[in-house]
């Protein structure tokens, strides 16, 4: 009888463990794949999704949800063109880093040396600020996206809008700061280094851009103006907004394109994931820039959020995983993360075709998923 009841409370106890361990199994949280995430956030409402991401000792992965076209059904793909928004900016710091490599331009030289008097007469600090200041948004220069002329032109009269407009929106300003005394983001600034290139090479910038980066690192899906097909080349998604705030997705892709095509250095550029991933790879191997200007690029300036630091063209921000070098972009109807981590030597690339420039329930969206995906990455 003893024996039997020691049979029956081992077989209770075992019992018990595999009822615990069930259990812990149901609490326990699933891990998603890369895939996983991007099928639940298109879910939520992104149209469309596209990630890379590259890890050591892992096969780089590239993966799509989703829709460039969502009127046509069109799935989003791997090979979609991807709009860069203020990733632009970096190809523009990238252009100007290598006109001092080869010694057109010197960092500290005042802008005004390469831009017409009547600009230089009315643009704020027109007269004190340097490349340099205009690269790290020290310039004190205003930043045309926050004005609200733009704001109304782009919501009355998008298509009326010129590239010339675009500085002249601040024209005759106050200068936030004196040059090189604060920190303020600035994509007018990046206009004005766009003419800087044109001065400097007596060329169109984009010819430059061509020539100095797109054709060396062999980037046939990068477009910028002087490409086949610019600015609405095959391949390219459309573009989305709740533009009512009613919770409903708006196509916006005539706008958003307008307005691509007339920005310059502080935007313009749309290529695909991996092309984006070629440029950002030949930067920090050291294959668009000696070791010299890199350090130049990746010396750090505070800003006005302390997660946040400038370089030239460059931003280093914190995340629970270590520093995220790179860019982020936004617009009316896209949004994009362009980042390298090197403290673990992750590149991470994901981008959207909803609108992130302004805030929404979209763009929430946006970086929950982005968070999530980190957590992915970095919990394996």
């Amino acid at each position: 009888m003893m024996q039997c009841m020691k049979y029956l409370m081992i077989r209770v106890f075992l019992a018990l463990l595999l009822f615990a361990a069930c259990r812990s199994n149901d609490i326990e949280p699933q891990k998603l794949t890369y895939q996983e995430i991007l099928n639940k956030y298109h879910s939520q409402g992104l149209p469309g999704i596209v990630a890379l991401i590259k890890k050591p000792g892992e096969e780089k992965w590239v993966g799509a949800a989703g829709f460039s076209n969502v009127e046509q059904a069109t799935a989003m793909s791997t090979q979609s063109i991807l709009y860069g928004a203020s990733v632009g900016k970096l190809f523009c710091a990238v252009a100007i880093l290598k006109l001092v490599e080869s010694g057109v331009i010197a960092l500290d030289d005042l802008a005004h040396n390469y831009l017409p008097d009547d600009t230089v007469a009315r643009l704020p600090n027109g007269h004190t600020v340097t490349i340099r200041q205009l690269l790290s948004h020290r310039s004190g220069i205003p930043n045309f996206d926050l004005n609200l002329a733009f704001h109304e032109d782009v919501r009355n009269d998008p298509f009326s809008i010129t590239t010339s407009d675009l500085t002249a929106y601040e024209f005759d300003q106050a200068p936030l700061f004196p040059a090189g005394q604060g920190h303020h983001y600035s994509s007018t600034g990046y206009e004005v280094l766009a003419q800087v290139i044109d001065k400097a090479t007596g060329l169109p910038h984009q010819q430059y851009y061509t020539s100095a980066i797109i054709e060396p690192l062999g980037l046939q899906h990068t477009f910028y103006k002087d490409q086949a097909g610019y600015p609405n080349p095959q391949g390219l998604v459309k573009s989305y907004f709740d533009v009512d705030e009613n919770g409903t997705l708006d196509d916006v892709s005539a706008i958003n394109n307008h307005l691509t095509n007339i920005l310059t250095g502080s935007d313009g550029i749309i290529a695909s994931v991996e092309d984006y991933d070629r440029f950002l790879t030949a930067l920090f191997d050291g294959k668009l820039l000696p070791p010299t200007l890199f350090e130049q690029m990746t010396t750090w300036n505070e800003t006005n959020d302390p997660n946040y630091q400038s370089g030239l063209g460059l931003f280093r921000g914190k995340t629970p995983y270590g520093f995220r070098v790179g860019h982020v972009g936004g617009s009316l109807g896209a949004g994009i993360d362009v980042f390298y981590f090197p403290d673990s030597d992750t590149t991470i690339i994901t981008a959207t075709n909803v609108g992130t420039f302004i805030q929404s329930s979209y763009s929430d969206t946006y970086k929950q998923f982005y968070a999530e995906l980190l957590d992915a990455v970095f919990a394996q």
